[in-house]
Formats: C-alpha cells, sequence, structure tokens
C-alpha cells in the first residue's frame, strides 16, 4: 500500500474520477470552492447522467461553500452527519482515504497524506461511509437548508478563504466551468421532491390502486387534486402556504388509508377517471417522440402548450407562444435538450427554463411529467400542497 502525498494526491483523485463508471460518493466537513471541485473532480461525473453522486458533510460545523453545494445537489443527496471529520472519496469500488478536504487549501497548501484502498479494504470503507449514510446516524440536507446555507454564505470559499499559505503544489488541469445556474434556486429542490413524492406514491398504492391502466404517477396525481379541489373542506389547500405537518410515518399511512378510500368513492362515481391525464401524455410523448422533434411545428408546439395545467389559462398559452424570441426554433431546441441531453436533469431544467419566456417551473416539472409519467409525476401548487399536508417538507411552489 503506497502512502500519496502532494501532487500525486490530486492526482489519484482525478484520474479515478475521469474514469467513473458508477458512483462518486465523497466525505467531507469542508468543501470549498466549485472552479476547485472542478478541477479535482474533472467532469466525467457531471457529464454521465446515470452516476451515483454523494456528498456526507457537516453542515453545522464544517466549512461549506454555499454554491459548491447548490451545484452538487443537482447532481445528487447530501447528508449532514455531526462530528464528521473523516475524508473519503470513493469512486466505483476503489477509496482514497486521506487526510485531504474537499478544498483548494487542502489539495494546494497543506502536507496531506491519504492512501489508494482497493478490494476487500475498499470493501470495508464502502460499508462504513453507507453505515455513516443512513438514519438515525445522518439525515437529508433538505433544499431549504441549501438555500440558508448559501444566504448565509453565498459563494464564500469555503476553508479556502482568509488563508495566507503559500501554495506548494498545483491542481490537475481545469476542465473549464460547466452547467448554466442561473435558474438554479428554482429547481434546487427538485431531487428532493421526487423522493418526497416517490415515497408517498409507494405508500398510497400500497392502500390501493383504482386506475390500474394509468401510470402510478397520474392516480396519485388524482388523488391529491381530489384533496385540494373535491374533498370537502379541501383538506390540503391550505397546505399552499402553511409549513408542512408534523406527522410520523404511521400517521400519515393511517391518514392515506382513510383519505385514499374517500378518493375511490369519489372517482368510482365517475367524477374522474385518470384518463384525461392519460391522453394527454400520449399526445405529448407522440408529437415530441425522437423522430418528430426535430420537426417540431407551430401547430404541435401550441398542442403541447394547451395540455399543460399550467397553462389552461389562455392568456398564460398567448404569452408563452406569442412572445418574440420563443421561435419554433428556439422551443425544438429547449424542449429536445430538455428531454433527450445528457446533462443533470436539473441543469437541463434550468437551461429550458433559461431559453423560453414565459415556460418556467410548472411548465417545466410538468412537461417532464406528462412526457415520462413513469418516472416523473406532474408538479403544481395541489401536489406541493398535498406532500406537504402530509408531512413532507417541500418548499412552497
Amino acid at each position: 500500500m503506497r502512502v500519496l502525498s502532494g501532487k500525486t494526491l490530486s492526482m489519484q483523485l482525478r484520474t479515478a474520477c475521469d474514469g467513473v463508471k458508477r458512483r462518486v460518493w465523497i466525505a467531507s466537513p469542508y468543501v470549498g470552492n466549485w472552479r476547485a471541485i472542478r478541477t479535482l473532480l474533472g467532469r466525467s461525473w457531471w457529464d454521465k447522467s446515470d452516476i451515483d453522486v454523494r456528498l456526507l458533510t457537516d453542515t453545522e460545523e464544517g466549512s461549506l461553500n454555499g454554491d459548491t453545494l447548490k451545484r452538487l445537489a443537482q447532481k445528487g443527496p447530501i447528508h449532514h452527519l455531526r462530528g464528521l471529520h473523516a475524508k473519503l472519496y470513493i469512486v466505483d469500488d476503489n477509496v482514497l482515504l486521506t487526510s485531504a478536504n474537499l478544498t483548494c487549501t487542502a489539495f494546494t497548501k497543506r502536507y496531506e497524506a491519504g492512501v489508494l484502498l482497493t478490494g476487500a479494504a475498499a470493501q470495508s470503507a464502502i460499508t462504513l461511509y453507507v453505515k455513516w449514510w443512513e438514519p438515525p446516524l445522518s439525515r437529508p440536507v433538505e433544499s431549504s437548508e441549501l438555500s440558508r446555507i448559501w444566504r448565509r454564505r453565498g459563494s464564500q470559499p469555503g476553508e479556502d478563504t482568509g488563508k495566507k499559505l503559500p501554495t506548494l503544489f498545483l491542481l490537475p488541469g481545469d476542465p473549464g466551468d460547466f452547467g448554466d445556474h442561473k435558474y438554479t434556486d428554482i429547481f434546487l429542490d427538485y431531487p428532493h421532491f421526487l423522493r418526497c413524492y416517490a415515497t408517498l406514491a409507494k405508500e398510497y398504492t400500497a392502500v390501493q390502486r383504482i386506475w390500474p391502466t394509468v401510470p402510478r404517477n397520474f392516480e396519485v396525481d388524482g388523488f391529491l387534486d381530489y384533496l385540494f379541489h373535491w374533498h370537502r373542506g379541501c383538506p390540503s389547500r391550505a397546505y399552499e402556504t402553511l409549513a408542512p405537518r408534523q406527522l410520523s410515518a404511521s400517521s400519515r399511512r393511517s391518514e392515506i388509508k382513510k383519505l385514499a378510500a374517500a378518493f375511490r368513492s369519489w372517482a368510482s362515481a365517475g367524477a374522474d377517471d385518470g384518463q384525461w391525464r392519460k391522453d394527454r401524455s400520449a399526445f405529448v410523448r407522440q408529437v415530441l417522440s425522437p423522430k418528430r422533434i426535430g420537426r417540431l411545428t407551430r401547430k404541435n408546439i401550441r398542442g403541447v402548450a394547451g395540455r399543460l395545467n399550467c397553462m389552461h389559462d389562455s392568456r398564460m398559452r398567448d404569452r408563452f407562444l406569442d412572445y418574440p424570441t420563443n421561435t419554433t426554433a428556439a422551443v425544438r431546441v429547449a424542449w429536445k435538450e430538455l428531454l433527450y441531453g445528457t446533462a443533470p436533469l436539473t441543469e437541463r431544467m434550468s437551461l429550458c427554463a433559461g431559453r423560453l419566456f414565459g415556460f418556467k417551473r410548472s411548465c417545466v416539472q410538468e412537461l417532464l411529467g406528462f412526457f415520462e409519467p413513469d418516472r416523473y409525476p406532474l408538479r403544481n401548487a395541489n401536489v406541493n400542497a398535498g406532500l406537504r399536508f402530509f408531512g413532507f417538507d417541500v418548499r412552497a411552489h
């Protein structure tokens, strides 16, 4: 086992990340500026959509760059472990165990050391990481907390700030910046939202499935729409603005079971059968299929926009369709990148929102939901309110 130090340490990390195939898991209480992180980690992990990226850190005691956390949150979850001091860099099945934090200062201005673990030794370290990652030892860092960190610390370089140490070693070559983050804030919580929705959907379908030929997410959408609009008293509506309820998992499941029965009774009377969602999805999928999206016409665009719930108001729809920069070519490019691009999902969402006037948060998320209903739920004010009603801490729409 060889001890690594100096530039060899940073080059070992960069080389491993450049060849990543499955995962990049990091444990570091200090996280530095984005330029240092992209230089240390390269960009292969960012460009590949199927890489499992995780960051374990200490949001209370660690020194964290808020801008970097926002960007990392686009690729995967961040967990808080109070008292974390270890530094682990897991790339596929190899582990770099080191004294160096994920900062420029650690890798260029300090005498750090590390060892590369492989085989059984690496698996032991990976098992330890998994143990630390799971509750109750650690907890997910929610989007609201990330926003607070960013507001409090902004783009401060974390540990890199205020250090007068001389530079001892150079970092690997900078791959250059990547990602358009102008609209990052409005999609910052999307990965967390997906996890919350998946939990609710799993608990709902453990109780019932009343529309077996309709995608699961569409039935859950119908359930949440019922609680917002049609159930006596509209119990979830107030949670469009209220803080999430404090519910235990067992209390939430009990409430879902009770309200699901009421939804089944209401829907079976002919009030809703989910078919309209299925029909809209079929149209969107057909028009935006790989073979047709490159030949998208103005009529197609109008048809897709008219099938989004958030554009039910013709004034909003016309504002989007008639805006001078929203040409047919511009819409083609934005929608093709969103649906078929290879960059991280939240980056593609940001790019789409940034390119098209009047096609922002709800529009982007609903288009995903109708195009790939098995992967992405429809998201709007009704859905957010429903999740908050059931105790999930998602951002108000």
